[in-house]
């Protein structure tokens, strides 16, 4: 049920959630989540954060510009209650974190307060983090997915449309064709161009894993729409974010967002900027 009906990563009621569509013939897609991958930094922004919230089991990168240190970190969320502990890549989840981190989700700001101990010194310190980008008029959004069950086959559940709704007034604000895109477990809200604003992505096509294809909608903050993206949907499999570094990581291929438009790159340094 996490991600029927999302509030930039929380639930939130919602009158027609357990409705079927009689006009459409569709109904809510109740096994779908939906990741919200966040871009954030401290205050100081002596950290960096990318965290997949919405999900029971949130996980992401922690980077510790100073020490030039990034570690990777999984946990549990509860509501907007945060727990989450960093782990050695190389030695697995049986090593002592090095970070242990509670925190609060603020939904509508996009920002985390954090209480971090570092098990190294025993320090415990809190830290508020904030949108990496940050933009005045990001829309508070729920995103509620439609379509149906195949009834033959594998079953699959096939995507019909999205409707994306104001959080804070109800008011409809765009209806996204779906093109019956095939759905395994979830669908990603997360900024793609680096700009500040949340895009979405959408499984089209499930071939293998890697080599997947994608259906993209990039919010444009002048009109208040989302558009499609025919530059990412012609690129298959799985994109990864290095939001420092404005980088796109897709299955074969690397992008760099950093002259303001995707462009062949290599590789950069995750650890560095």
């Amino acid at each position: 049920m996490l991600g029927l009906v999302m509030l930039v990563g929380a639930l939130l009621p919602y009158a027609r959630a357990n409705q079927v569509d009689a006009v459409a013939g569709i109904e809510p897609l109740k096994d779908i989540a939906i990741n919200v991958n966040r871009h954030l930094q401290s205050e100081d922004g002596s950290v960096l954060l990318f965290i997949r919230t919405g999900i029971w089991k949130p996980h992401g990168d922690l980077y510790l510009r100073n020490e030039q240190i990034l570690n990777h970190f999984e946990g549990f969320q509860q509501g907007t209650h945060l727990e989450l502990n960093t782990y050695d890549a190389e030695r697995g989840l049986e090593a002592e974190p090095i970070f242990s981190m509670t925190g609060q989700l603020d939904v509508l700001n996009n920002q985390i307060q954090m209480q971090m101990l570092d098990n190294r010194t025993g320090q415990m310190r809190k830290v508020k983090f904030v949108p990496y980008i940050p933009v005045p008029d990001r829309p508070r959004v729920k995103l509620r997915l439609l379509g149906f069950r195949e009834p033959d086959g594998w079953h699959r559940l096939l995507l019909k449309r999205i409707e994306i709704t104001d959080a804070l007034s109800g008011k409809l604000m765009q209806v996204l064709n779906g093109e019956n895109a095939e759905q395994t477990s979830y669908v990603d809200y997360e900024d793609i161009n680096f700009d500040g604003y949340f895009d979405l992505r959408v499984m089209n096509r499930f071939n293998d894993g890697m080599n997947s294809t994608y259906l993209y909608w990039l919010y444009n903050p002048r009109n208040k729409q989302f558009e499609r993206a025919p530059e990412y949907e012609a690129i298959t499999g799985y994109v990864n974010t290095v939001f420092w570094c404005k980088e796109l990581r897709f299955t074969e291929a690397t992008y760099s967002w950093r002259t303001g438009s995707m462009q062949p790159a290599q590789m950069c340094d995750a650890w560095r900027e």
